[in-house]
């Protein structure tokens, strides 16, 4: 079973600040991310080298960036 850790931010916006945030809250290296809107939801999502999603970040209207970190 996969467990996820969520983190509430103060960040108004998906940018590489939260790209870097995401990045140093988890245990594999980053090699790539991606930007999606999906159902009107900006959603940020990172990647190891082998295609491996490790977590990703969200962004509702009236919310502020949400981490979520596959444990």
């Amino acid at each position: 079973m996969t467990n996820f850790t969520y983190i509430q931010t103060t960040h108004k916006t998906i940018n590489k600040t939260v790209v870097r945030e995401l990045a140093q809250m988890l245990p594999n290296a980053v090699r790539r991310s991606n930007i999606k809107t999906i159902d009107g939801v900006k959603v940020l999502f990172v990647y190891d080298s082998e295609g491996n999603k490790l977590g990703w970040a969200d962004k509702s209207p009236l919310q502020n960036v949400k981490l979520t970190i596959k444990n």
